[in-house]
C-alpha cells in the first residue's frame, strides 16, 4: 500500500478478521454472521471476540409445529398419479408411490418437496423412478 505522497506506509494494521488462506492452514470462520437478534449495535462497546463460539437454537421460538404439507401423498402431486390397474389413467407405478409414501414423515416431506420442485411432470416421473430404484436397492427389495 502506497500513500498519496508516494512513500510506503510506516506501519500496517492487520485486523483479526483479515482473511486467511488455505495455504496458511488456518480455518476460515465468518466473523460478520450473527444469530438473529444478537447483532452488536453501534455504541454497545467493543465488538465480540471472533474466536468465541456461540450456539444458535434452530428450533422455532414460539413452539409451533412445522406446517402441514399441501399434499397427502406423493400421488397427489401433478404428474405422479399412481397406476393401480390397466388403463386407470395413472402416470407412475402404484408400487413406486406406495414405497415413497411409506417413508417416515420428515423424509417424506423432503422427498415430496424435491419432487414438487420440478416444473415438468416428466422430470418428476424420472426423479420418482430413480429415487424408488435407489430405495429398493438400499432396502434389498426386488
Amino acid at each position: 500500500m502506497i500513500s498519496r505522497s508516494g512513500a510506503p506506509p510506516t506501519s500496517a494494521v492487520i485486523s483479526a478478521a483479515a482473511p486467511t488462506g488455505p495455504a496458511s492452514g488456518d480455518v476460515i470462520e465468518p466473523t460478520a454472521v450473527h444469530a438473529p437478534g444478537s447483532a452488536p449495535e453501534a455504541g454497545d462497546g467493543p465488538p465480540p471476540d471472533p474466536t468465541t463460539r456461540r450456539t444458535v437454537n434452530l428450533q422455532p421460538a414460539s413452539g409451533l409445529a412445522p406446517p402441514a404439507p399441501l399434499v397427502a401423498g406423493v400421488g397427489d402431486i401433478a404428474g405422479l398419479r399412481p397406476r393401480r390397474a390397466r388403463r386407470d389413467g395413472g402416470e407412475v407405478p402404484g408400487a413406486d408411490v406406495d414405497l415413497v409414501d411409506a417413508l417416515d414423515r420428515l423424509t417424506w416431506n423432503v422427498v415430496a418437496a424435491w419432487l414438487a420442485d420440478c416444473p415438468l411432470a416428466s422430470t418428476r416421473r424420472t426423479r420418482l423412478q430413480v429415487l424408488t430404484a435407489f430405495l429398493r436397492w438400499l432396502l434389498g427389495c426386488r
